[in-house]
């Protein structure tokens, strides 16, 4: 299967992170784990979770790039919900 970053996730890239290559580089890296383990979920909208949450932080970056492996599902939770209701929809673009 072959993966493409979304304009509007790599357009986000270029706007808030100084070195993009490495971030890249891990994104990819996370969608081929991601592709191993058979995640159905919208690599999109893990990757927008793990960009929003960094808030352009690559120390955080790296940390929410590690939960989005041991499980996705509660990044995802902590991305788009504030209690038990949904704020955000990361299956949607970034606005940028």
């Amino acid at each position: 299967m072959m993966y493409r970053i979304s304009d509007d996730i790599r357009k986000f890239l270029e706007k808030n992170f100084f070195e993009t290559e490495p971030i890249f580089d891990r994104i990819e890296r996370l969608i081929d784990f991601l592709v191993e383990n058979e995640v159905k979920e919208s690599f999109d909208r893990i990757i927008r979770s793990v960009l929003f949450l960094a808030a352009a932080n690559e120390n955080l970056f790296l940390q929410y790039l590690e939960l989005a492996r041991l499980d996705y599902r509660d990044l995802i939770y902590l991305a788009e919900y504030e209690g038990e209701k949904q704020v955000r929809d990361f299956t949607q673009p970034f606005e940028v």
